[in-house]
């Protein structure tokens, strides 16, 4: 038996060439009917930027608890990415 309850707050923009998200989640988590609900929470930053027409630079951060089977217990990443959108580097008419 797996239960859990959460709630998000998420809020984004664009500014030109550039856009950003930030999420937030929190609730609580129970893993057996025996067990007590434990606390779980998320962060998550992402932004993105045009780096020269189609080619557009990504990079996210989260940091998440897991304190649902170990105290304390935590899980952290970071990335780059580079992708492309076709149509993004077209002028429009």
């Amino acid at each position: 038996h797996y239960s859990r309850y959460a709630g998000f707050l998420n809020t984004h923009g664009e500014a030109g060439k550039f856009t950003w998200e930030l999420r937030g989640e929190g609730g609580t988590q129970q893993i057996t009917t025996a067990s007590p609900y434990e606390p779980n929470w998320s962060l998550t930053a992402r932004a993105a930027t045009r780096v020269g027409g189609p080619f557009w630079l990504y990079a996210s951060y989260e940091r998440k608890n897991y304190s649902l089977l170990s105290r304390g217990g935590w899980y952290q990443g970071f990335y780059f990415s580079l992708g492309v959108h076709p149509k993004a580097g077209r002028s429009q008419s």
